[in-house]
């Protein structure tokens, strides 16, 4: 639970971390550390950001998602081939996107469901080698982050923060695994 004492700054660093951290976290179990892009690593880390206040709390999210990261492929493939049918409207399209994934209100799956889509666009992007790639790879990260510091904050501090969602998301992915396994 964020410390009561937690100015809106402060919160709000801790998110940009844990964001941060997520992605990192999720091209280093997918990719291994000698594969990574140096144009992943640039734009999951930031200009100079430093990760520490929430890189505990992304490498847990990060961690349990691997439990149930197929469960999102098709929902974010999806999202992917439609902004990429139209890349000239390809900024327009990931906002749309990244609202859309809210549609039906917060939970904490529509909120991974957001970091995952950021994750894995940004390296399809990059992968891709796509006219541009560090820069709109940029974009979306901005995107997301700064849609979740205006949106999504409110929402995870009325449920005790980033450890209690952390913790709750920890549940869910649990639960959803054994239930995908025994079907």
């Amino acid at each position: 639970m964020q410390s009561p004492n937690m100015t809106q700054t402060e919160t709000q660093d801790t998110e940009e971390s844990i964001i941060r951290t997520f992605m990192l976290e999720q091209e280093r179990r997918h990719q291994g550390r000698e594969r990574r892009s140096s144009v992943l690593d640039n734009v999951f880390r930031g200009q100079g950001q430093a990760l520490s206040e929430g890189s505990e709390i992304g490498s847990r999210l990060a961690e349990y998602v691997s439990q149930i990261d197929a469960i999102f492929v098709d929902e974010t493939d999806g999202y992917i081939r439609a902004i990429e049918e139209r890349p000239q409207n390809r900024t327009e399209n990931i906002q749309r996107i990244i609202s859309g994934v809210f549609r039906q209100g917060i939970t904490a799956g529509h909120v991974m469901s957001l970091l995952i889509f950021g994750y894995r666009y940004i390296n399809y992007v990059v992968t891709r080698n796509v006219t541009g790639a560090e820069e709109i790879s940029a974009r979306i990260m901005r995107a997301i982050i700064d849609y979740i510091k205006k949106f999504v904050t409110s929402w995870i501090n009325s449920i005790g923060g980033w450890t209690q969602f952390a913790e709750n998301f920890k549940h869910w992915a649990r639960a959803t695994s054994r239930s995908i396994k025994s079907d």
